[in-house]
């Protein structure tokens, strides 16, 4: 009876610990001056949050630092606080970085879900110098939306403050009377790898968004939004080929305007025209040599980052780098209730057929890309259906895909994902159709973790608005991992995992085994600032009608000594096949990839990277990449990016050279205007090897040099 009754009381503390507590929110007669400076009585009308809870490393322990934080609000603005103490100085750690880029420094973030969700919420945070950090969160965090918010710090006797103000417009959310948000807050200290949240934790899996608390407000006002952010952007450039001599330069200004209108809370619609997005940003170094399949590369153009209603599958459909070069877009995004919505359009100007089709390879016209969704949420928590069609549309002939997917929690430790879709491919003299199906089943708790995954792809399956570029076969994937978090700061491994994944791939007909692949693997993230992972890889590919066995060992590990330098390091060797000879002849593989970040002080920050690729009579690839930020002012800044690559095909007696430089100046006097004055130099050899090994007789093949410089200029009108 006494067993009963403890386990009685155990399960009512449990519930009584993570129950989610409430908080009501009121209108602010007089707002708070957002100046980092926490003035008497200021804050006094405001909720107040004095308990935190050390999540990481321990099992909400007691933290080693004190926080206070306060929210409030008026009609307009969401006014944040918050009293970040340190009783050592020497443990904080203040650096500046560009936005979403403060991962360095000690930071808080405060996270909202604006309906209510239980499945996805914003975040907004700074570190010691008021520098931001935002995004969404979902399954995963999602830094690539940018909010509109101000953020102030001031240094104190007990550490440093941090008031922000967020407008009620720069989000989403439900509106009306008696409004309901979940809410979290975060604390990170750099020092021990320490995270402190406002509420606890429950590590036995479930929904995460089930530890957020409830913050009521009595009403939140209807949202009317429209905004006009004309551009003009000015360019110069100039390509010399250095095999024939010949120079061609080229000036141009190119206006762009884009569009953004919310009529009311639940509804966004979006659009541009003539955008000129890839000026800004680049691509990281990726080795490809020796790469089946293209690399995936981040979606970064502002538009095509859907911020209400994100569209996310394990059978990726809809993925908008395939939209290469915009002439206009539209967009159209709504919530009501459990239901939502979004639609995309895109005109592709100049499009090259060979995208789509061989057939179109010496064709170049305008494509037409379209997309659309449908969720229906059920359940209290983040369980959906959804349904969702793609369409390319490249001179008269259709590409399709109608999709079906859905994510069930099944309790708080089991969750399964479903997707289902097919697709219609028109071509000049054929047609083509295929489908795909992909099965997920997660169970989570708090030292287990079990996945099964099964794939299948059909042989005529194409989505070319998406990425998805195997196809004829059928996968199954199962992976065991056991881990285990401290239960408090002191214990010298913060975090310990062992897993294994073994990945079984045939034909779609399930006649011939093409793959398998097995990998056990240890790690730990430990006290002493040291994270260390290792494992082996053990693959089998059928290739050239033969069985063939490559085998990897790899290591990797992490350290930041001081909070001025760090360096990550992966090394891998083993044997491996090269995939585009005429024979399958397995060979010693070394790679090794190293990162060292510098930040000597405050305003400088380094980033040097360095790749190494080596398989045996086939290839050598090298990588360098050195990324400098110097933030002179939180307005301020300028970045230096320089890329280099060198790979040496030995089998193919080719040698190739590029480098690449990215200088970018940015200037955002205020939250309307910005200024971009950059440049992009590239240069390009490739050569063929003279067999006799002199290398005074190498045929050069191609040399190119570009160079171009860019101003852009561009301004927000808020109309409404």
């Amino acid at each position: 009876m006494k067993k009963i009754l403890l386990v009685l009381s155990f399960m009512v503390l449990t519930q009584f610990i993570f129950a989610k507590q409430s908080f009501q929110v009121s209108m602010q007669s007089k707002t708070p001056t957002i100046d980092g400076i926490i003035s008497v009585n200021e804050w006094q009308d405001a909720i107040w949050l004095t308990e935190f809870y050390q999540t990481s490393p321990g099992d909400n322990a007691t933290p080693s630092e004190k926080t206070e934080i306060a929210i409030s609000c008026d009609e307009k603005n969401l006014y944040l606080m918050a009293k970040v103490h340190f009783n050592n100085s020497g443990r904080s750690r203040n650096f500046h970085g560009s936005r979403d880029k403060i991962y360095t420094s000690d930071r808080i973030f405060f996270f909202f879900d604006t309906f209510g969700s239980n499945n996805q919420a914003y975040y907004v945070g700074c570190n010691a110098y008021g520098e931001q950090a935002d995004g969404l969160i979902r399954q995963e965090i999602d830094p690539s939306i940018d909010l509109f918010y101000i953020s102030r710090t001031a240094d104190t006797n007990y550490g440093h403050s941090i008031e922000m103000k967020v407008p009620l417009k720069s989000l989403n959310y439900k509106s009306g009377k008696n409004v309901e948000w979940g809410f979290f807050i975060k604390r990170h200290i750099c020092d021990g790898g320490e995270q402190i949240t406002s509420f606890p934790v429950d590590r036995n899996g479930g929904n995460f968004y089930d530890n957020y608390a409830i913050l009521k407000f009595a009403s939140l006002p209807e949202k009317r939004n429209l905004k006009l952010i004309p551009s003009v952007t000015g360019i110069q450039s100039k390509t010399e080929d250095k095999i024939s001599h010949t120079t061609q330069e080229d000036d141009d200004v190119q206006p762009e305007l884009n569009l953004f209108f919310e009529p009311n809370s639940n509804l966004t619609f979006t659009a541009t025209v003539n955008p000129d997005f890839n000026i800004i940003e680049a691509d990281g170094l990726n080795i490809e040599i020796n790469s089946r399949f293209p690399s995936w590369s981040q979606e970064k153009r502002p538009f095509f980052i859907e911020e209400r209603n994100p569209f996310q599958t394990d059978m990726n459909i809809f993925h908008t780098r395939n939209i290469v070069n915009p002439l206009w877009a539209a967009k159209i995004s709504g919530n009501y209730g459990k239901n939502s919505f979004f639609l995309l359009t895109a005109q592709d100007e100049d499009a090259v057929g060979e995208r789509f089709d061989y057939s179109w390879q010496d064709e170049e016209d305008d494509a037409y890309f379209a997309f659309g969704n449908y969720k229906r949420q059920f359940g209290e928590n983040e369980s959906f259906i959804r349904i969702a069609s793609a369409l390319r549309s490249f001179q008269k002939y259709n590409n399709i895909v109608l999709n079906a997917d859905s994510f069930i929690r099944y309790s708080n430790f089991m969750t399964q994902e479903l997707q289902f879709t097919t697709s219609s491919n028109e071509l000049e003299n054929d047609n083509n159709s295929g489908y795909a199906f992909h099965s997920d089943i997660d169970i989570n708790t708090e030292y287990i973790y079990l996945e099964h995954e099964q794939t299948g792809v059909s042989p005529g399956f194409k989505a070319d608005l998406g990425f998805m570029y195997e196809t004829d076969y059928h996968r199954t994937e199962t992976t065991l991992e056991y881990h285990r978090s401290a239960d408090n700061e002191d214990e010298f491994i913060h975090y310990l995992e062992f897993a294994s994944t073994l990945n079984l791939k045939w034909d779609f007909a399930c006649n011939d085994l093409q793959e398998v692949y097995w990998s056990p693997m240890l790690g730990m993230n430990t006290r002493a600032n040291w994270n260390l992972w290792t494992g082996y890889e053990k693959i089998m590919l059928h290739w050239y009608e033969q069985d063939n066995w490559d085998w990897y060992q790899w290591i990797s590990a992490e350290y930041f000594p001081t909070k001025e330098i760090g360096f990550t390091h992966l090394h891998v060797f083993g044997e491996g096949l090269y995939l585009w000879s005429d024979h399958a002849n397995p060979q010693p593989y070394r790679k090794y990839e190293s990162t060292l970040y510098l930040r000597p002080f405050s305003q400088l920050d380094i980033e040097l990277k360095h790749k190494y690729h080596y398989l045996k009579e086939y290839y050598l690839a090298r990588t360098a990449e050195a990324i400098v930020k110097v933030q002179f002012h939180k307005n301020f800044w300028f970045r230096l990016i320089v890329q280099v690559r060198n790979d040496d095909s030995y089998y193919q007696n080719k040698y190739t050279d590029s480098v690449d430089i990215y200088p970018l100046f940015t200037y955002k006097p205020n939250s309307k205007m910005s200024i971009y004055l950059g440049a992009t130099g590239s240069e390009y050899e490739e050569m063929e090897r003279n067999q006799t090994g002199n290398s005074n007789h190498d045929i050069y093949n191609e040399s190119m040099e570009r160079t171009t410089w860019f101003l852009k200029c561009s301004y927000t009108f808020d109309i409404l």
